[in-house]
């Protein structure tokens, strides 16, 4: 059974009020994605701020992850991303996806020992080939629909200036400019 409310309360952060009724609904989302997929869902995950993450498993017992947007448009771009990241041993693979839904189905990766718990274990000679494999141009096909880079630093920028405006305190310990100047700064930096 989906946990709505710990849900909820996350998804608000990111997306606001209005994520209510999907949530809502995230039982009965739930419920058609697993039959459609054959799936035997497991507890959410209480991690992400754009979805919902449910360990599962498949009918013949092998160990996926569900991965549940309310925004239909972050599943679509996901789902193109990994598919252009196919042939890379450092992504996930995306076994299915369903972006009217706002579901991907994706490889299960244990234990999924996360950079920020154990910075030491990944010194930058073993994580700068992966991120130079990450970053080919070829695997960022033109025309993919994904945004740019610039678009995507405007979106995180919009994002936190969304944010700050829910929480007056929080923007309020934000020197005077500095978001803009940030801004400002990353889009040159994206620009070289």
């Amino acid at each position: 059974m989906v946990q709505v409310e710990d849900i909820r309360a996350r998804l608000t952060r990111r997306f606001g009020p209005a994520v209510a009724g999907w949530c809502a609904e995230l039982p009965a989302l739930v419920d058609t994605v697993a039959r459609q997929w054959g799936l035997r869902p497991g507890p959410a995950w209480p991690v992400g701020g754009n979805s919902v993450v449910l360990p599962c498993q498949t009918g013949n017992g092998e160990d996926m992850v569900l991965k549940l947007s309310p925004d239909q448009k972050i599943a679509a771009d996901e789902a193109t991303a990994l598919d252009l990241w196919s042939a890379s041993p450092h992504v996930v693979q995306l076994h299915e996806a369903d972006p009217g839904r706002g579901a991907l189905l994706l490889e299960r990766v244990d234990p999924g020992t996360r950079l920020q718990d154990e910075p030491d274990r990944w010194p930058l000679a073993d994580v700068a080939p992966m991120l130079a494999d990450l970053w080919r141009p070829a695997r960022i096909a033109a025309g993919s629909g994904l945004p740019d880079l610039r678009e995507r630093v405007e979106f995180v920028f919009d994002l936190t200036q969304v944010r700050l405006a829910r929480h007056p305190a929080a923007a309020r310990q934000i020197p005077p400019g500095l978001m803009e100047s940030a801004q400002i700064a990353a889009v040159r930096s994206e620009e070289r």
